[in-house]
Formats: C-alpha cells, structure tokens, sequence
C-alpha cells in the first residue's frame, strides 16, 4: 500500500490493471480485465470504485476484521456483565446507592467520548492510533477493578474502561469502510452476532465466579476481562494494519492539528451530556428529583445541549456534527435523524430487557446468579442467529427497511408478552425473551448500515458515533423512567398485597410489618418470626412475586409503544439498492475485482 501511495504522490502513472513501483510506465496485458481494478482518490488514497463488479478480498484484510471483531466482543463484556450481577458486587463494596454509578460511569465515558474519537478518526483519518490507544486505557481500568476496596476506586476503574467501549463507533466503521458497501449489512450483522456472543459469556462467566468464589467473585472475573483487553491491543497492532492515508492536515504540528477541531464543539457537548446523565441518575437513585442536586446538573446539562444545537447550526459549518451529513443527497438528512431515533428506539427496548428480565429472573424464578444470567441465554441467542439471518437478507436482496421492520416488530412481540409473565411460568418468560431477541438481531446492525451509507465516507465514524450517542442518551434517560416507575409501582403493589396476603395466611398482626419487612428483604431472619409458619411463609413470598411481576407491568408497558413507532419509520428510510453496491471507500490492501471461473 504504502508503495502504490507514494508512486502516485510523486506524480508516476497508474497502469491498467495494478500499481507497480517503477516510474517507467507498464504496458497494459493485452489479456487483462479491461475494468480498472485499483484507484487511488484525489488525495492519493487507496480506494475501489467500480460499482458493479465484486473486488476480491485477500487474508489481509479478513486479519483486520478479525482484530476488531475482539475488539467488539472485549468492550461488549464490559457492558453486560456487570450489569447482569450489579447486586452482588454492590452488596462486596457495600456500594448502597452508589451502585448504578459503576454502570453509569462507563456510559458517560461511552457517550461522551464516542463522538470525540470519532471525529478525530475522520479528520486525521488515525483509527489504529485511537484503537491502541483506547484499549490500553481500557486494560489499566480492568488492571485496577480487581483491588477496589471501595465503590469510587471501582468506579473509576469503569470510568477508564469506558474510553474502550467508546470504540465501538470507530469499530463499526472499520468493517464499513473497508468492505464493498453492498457487504455492509452482513458485516455489521457479524459484529452484532459477536456482541451477542459476547453478552452470553459475560453474564455466565461472572455467574460463575460469583458462585465458586463468593460474593467477592466478580474480582476474579476483571482479571479474566484485563486479559481479554491485553489480547484485543495486541491482535490491534498485528492484525490490523490500514495505509497511511493522506488528509489536508498532515503538514500541521500536533497542536495545529487539535486547534483544527470543533473545541468549543466538543466543550459543550461534554459538559451538556455529562450533566445530563449525571442529574439523571441522581434523580434515579441518591437524591429526589426536586433535590438541587439532581435539578442543578440537569438545566445545565440542557442548557449546554441547546447551545450546542446553535452553535453547529449557525456558528460552525465544519463542527463536530458536520453539514455534509445533512446534503449528501439520496434524502440522507432524513436518514441520519431517522437513524438517531431508530438506534434510540432500540436502546430503549433493550434495556427493558437486559435491566429488568434479570430482575424478574430473580424474583419470580430463581436466586442462583448462574441461573439468573442462564435465563438471558436464549435472548442472546435468539439475536445471534437472526443477526447472521437478517445481515445476509439484507445484503442477498440491497434492502434495509423490509428485515429492519421485523426486527422491531419481534420486538414489540416479545416485551408486550412479557407482561403477562406471572410467578411459576418461567418458560414463557423464555421464550418470550427470545423472541424479543430476534428482535434485537435487526436493528443494532441494520440502523448503523442505514446511516452509514447516507453520509459520505470523510464523515463515516462520526456520524456512527452521532448515532451511538443518540442511543447512550436514550438507554440513560430511560433506564432512570424505569427505575423510578418501577420503584414507584412496587412499594404500591406491595402495600396492596403483602399485608392482605399475610393476614389471609394466619400471621399474627402484631408481627405483620416485621414480616412483610423480611419477606421484601428476602431476609431469612423471617423464620424467627413467633407464630410465622412456613406456610406463611409461603404465603408472603408469593404475594412478593406478585407484586413485583405487577410492578415490572409499567417498565414493559413504557417500552412497547417505542417499537411500534419504529416500525413505519423504519419503512420511510427508502430504498438503499442504488448505494448498495461494490465500492470500497478505505481498502487496506490494493483490490482486484474477481475474474469469472475458468479464467
């Protein structure tokens, strides 16, 4: 690569069919294909930019798609592991309502700094630089969990972790970007299958520690994900190597080249989605939210988003959220915006899941951490194969819309029906989850695809990252609506029924808010209790598990209508056959298109 890309910066010809490095012109091969394999842009960029004939792809670029497949699968253990066992490493830190801070530290890191990496990628066009460097962070942060003696050290060890899952735009891009844009669907299918890969072995491997070495268990499995980070950097700096390519700013110095981006930009959008996201889960857990502790970082947060709003629109044209976006033709302003809310959508609908379903696991049908994990299995899976199903549809007929609809629709399928889910019908839970999972197989891969081939390629892993913020914001603000609503439904349901329900069973009154107290603790002190039998007992934890499956009614009820929203809007995305064809925007080896057999 790096000779092609000098011999065309020195001014030497292009032959025919391939590049060589003599400036001696070479003569065509009279029996070569007459279609112009290898092109270089003006810039003297490598590309491919034959529309309908299929490139030929070597080892070396299926090396990088390895890399950053580990990558993808590395920071997706991130985010569903912790989540999916959130109590037992609270109760080991003694965390109280510091918990949802290990979580949120991560998604503030994710959401802010997505876009930041990823505009700095589509200017200085430095993805391998910014990989490296982000899973390097992400390595100390796994390094320092396992000691955490406290919830603030452990949370900042999810805090530098964060930067890495911030890749995932940048990881999202590479596949786009150095694959024919008719492979595009598959290619993020592929990922999306190794998120869901991933999000199976999280959950089960933490499960696993917890119940072999105890409540402090999780501290073991950070050294497992401290590995899984040192091997992603390594298979980076190995596996994946781009050519330099040329950008106008390459004669500038280091800070000329920072002074170049949107800093103001950048600023306000830090500032606004920290504030927003912090006030949000203040307002979800430690403080009320007429409490100036949650109100204070919420109007300032808001505050900072709507300048922001101003100040692309009319103080920058060359921002973090670039006008090209917005004019590159083929309705791809409507694209970009209608992708935002889609991917929101999504993140919405799967939080439901991935938050609430393991919280009615545990309540409803099992306490083991292992089988609470296990029961999201078939989630997982279910989204894996359709993945793989939906990435291929989709690039086999040059459409988007027709399997994007049926994936919200499974969607909105599956949540709806978990509504009915009550105590003692644990398969239908499951399979209802599953079906929510062939939901999940469509969107996550097929929003990004939409989006990426609306904006031209100098904008790609922005605005994928525009994207994935769009989604941070909207897992983060509903993830707080549901915990409130939640809270709120399951301290009335449990006054509807506990105390009914006790004193149906024979408990005598005067122990009756000492019973219901133990029974909502799950405290076993509640069998030395005088004059509380195991029937009673019985008894009580049925009417718990009724009001929570009661309770969790409301978080489901507030995700469905979501999806079905999503399912016209996915239809007004139009057609993408026209751009879905054969180009290569960033090959990292010189493509040749593929000869017919027998030649």
């Amino acid at each position: 690569m790096a000779v092609a890309d000098a011999h065309v910066a020195d001014g030497s010809e292009k032959t025919g069919h391939v590049l060589t490095q003599s400036t001696t012109p070479v003569e065509k091969d009279p029996n070569a294909s007459q279609v112009e394999d290898a092109h270089h842009d003006a810039d003297g960029n490598l590309i491919y930019s034959e529309v309908d004939v299929e490139p030929e792809i070597h080892w070396r670029t299926w090396v990088a798609l390895i890399a950053v497949w580990l990558v993808n699968f590395t920071y997706s253990q991130t985010t569903a592991g912790p989540p999916a066992l959130l109590s037992f490493i609270a109760a080991d830190l003694n965390s109280g309502a510091m918990a949802s801070w290990i979580l949120t530290s991560a998604s503030i890191s994710n959401a802010v700094l997505s876009p930041i990496l990823s505009v700095a990628s589509d200017t200085f066009q430095a993805r391998k630089e910014i990989l490296v460097g982000c899973c390097i962070i992400a390595f100390i942060g796994a390094a320092i969990a396992p000691g955490s003696q406290s919830t603030w050290r452990l949370i900042f060890a999810m805090t530098l972790q964060g930067v890495g899952v911030a890749l995932c735009s940048v990881v999202y891009t590479i596949p786009a970007e150095i694959l024919p844009r008719r492979w595009r669907p598959m290619a993020q299918a592929v990922l999306l299958a190794g998120a869901a890969a991933s999000c199976m072995v999280a959950p089960l491997s933490l499960g696993g520690m917890i119940k072999a070495y105890g409540q402090s268990g999780w501290r073991k499995w950070f050294w497992y994900q401290t590995a899984l980070w040192g091997s992603a950097t390594i298979c980076l700096i190995v596996g994946y190597r781009p050519p330099k390519r040329q950008t106008r700013y390459d004669h500038l110095s280091i800070r000329k080249k920072l002074m170049t981006l949107d800093l103001i930009g950048f600023f306000l959008f830090t500032a606004g989605l920290t504030l927003l996201i912090s006030g949000i889960s203040l307002g979800a857990g430690e403080f009320p939210w007429g409490s100036v502790y949650t109100v204070a970082p919420l109007v300032v947060g808001i505050a900072c988003l709507a300048a922001l709003g101003v100040w692309e629109w009319k103080g920058t044209s060359t921002g973090m959220i670039p006008h090209a976006m917005f004019g590159a033709g083929d309705h791809s302003g409507r694209r970009f915006v209608f992708g935002c809310l889609l991917i929101c959508f999504e993140g919405i609908l799967l939080f439901a899941i991935t938050v609430f379903v393991p919280i009615q696991s545990q309540v409803l049908f099992t306490g083991d951490p292992v089988l609470i994990v296990a029961r999201q299995v078939p989630f997982y899976t279910a989204a894996f194969i359709a993945a793989n199903l939906n990435g291929y549809i989709s690039t086999r007929l040059r459409t988007i819309r027709w399997p994007l609809m049926f994936g919200y629709l499974m969607f909105v399928v599956g949540i709806g029906a978990m509504i009915s889910v009550r105590p003692g019908q644990g398969l239908n839970a499951l399979i209802f989850n599953a079906i929510a999972g062939l939901g999940l197989g469509a969107p996550l891969a097929l929003v990004f695809t939409a989006v990426q081939l609306a904006v031209p390629h100098s904008v790609l892993a922005t605005a994928t990252a525009l994207v994935a913020s769009a989604r941070a914001i909207g897992i983060s603000v509903f993830t707080a609506i549901f915990t409130v609503a939640l809270n709120e439904s399951m301290a009335s349901k449990r006054a509807n029924r506990l105390p009914p329900a006790a004193e149906a069973a024979g408990v005598p009154p005067a122990v009756i808010p000492e019973f219901i107290t133990a029974i909502v603790s799950g405290n076993s002190s509640v069998t030395t209790i005088p004059g509380v039998t195991t029937q009673m007992i019985s008894a009580g934890v049925l009417a718990s598990q009724n009001a929570t499956a009661d309770a969790l009614q409301i978080v489901f009820a507030i995700a469905v209508p979501f999806g079905v929203i999503a399912i016209p809007m996915s239809y007004y995305l139009g057609s993408y056959r026209k751009t879905m064809n054969y180009i290569v925007e960033a090959p990292i080896e010189e493509l040749h298109s593929k000869q017919p057999a027998g030649k």
